[in-house]
């Protein structure tokens, strides 16, 4: 019973997450995203105010703090909210999800690269299509390149996440 409490203490839900993440240092808000939509299968899924934060061009001791604190606030947001997510140390994503009132899901997608020195945070509400584009994307992990393509995307889809170390 104890335990069970502690836990919830901890939960973070995935807006908590991503203002988390991006109050991080070296991480800056993007505020020049625009809303926009994603079509699956012929059908336009609506996302909503995309928010982005990010940081680029991290040295060694940066990637290695900014990357610890990034899994201290993953490690509070529940397991059951990711969908999909790969990581080997050189390059990570995870996308989470959670329903909202009214229909659609709260989306968040982290990316890692510390390879590159760079991490970024998406967060914005999907539609059911997007969502499940993404929980059934397929994954490719290869070194420092990671690559989630969602189902229906197609390669050159400004919806596939990429993260490119060395070639």
């Amino acid at each position: 019973m104890v335990c069970a409490s502690v836990a919830g203490v901890s939960a973070m839900n995935l807006k908590e997450a991503f203002t988390a993440l991006s109050n991080l240092p070296y991480v800056k808000m993007d505020m020049n995203v625009a809303p926009s939509a994603i079509v699956i299968d012929g059908k336009t899924d609506s996302i909503g105010p995309i928010k982005v934060a990010s940081a680029a061009d991290l040295d060694a001791q940066q990637v290695l703090e900014t990357g610890n604190a990034v899994y201290t606030i993953l490690n509070q947001v529940p397991m059951k909210y990711m969908i999909n997510g790969a990581n080997n140390n050189l390059a990570g994503a995870f996308l989470y999800a959670t329903p909202i009132d009214g229909g659609g899901y709260d989306f968040l997608v982290v990316t890692m690269s510390g390879y590159a020195g760079a991490v970024s945070f998406i967060h914005y509400e999907i539609g059911a299509a997007t969502k499940d584009a993404f929980q059934n994307a397929k994954l490719e992990l290869q070194g420092a390149n990671l690559t989630i393509t969602p189902e229906n995307a197609g390669e050159n889809s400004a919806y596939v996440i990429r993260i490119n170390g060395p070639q």
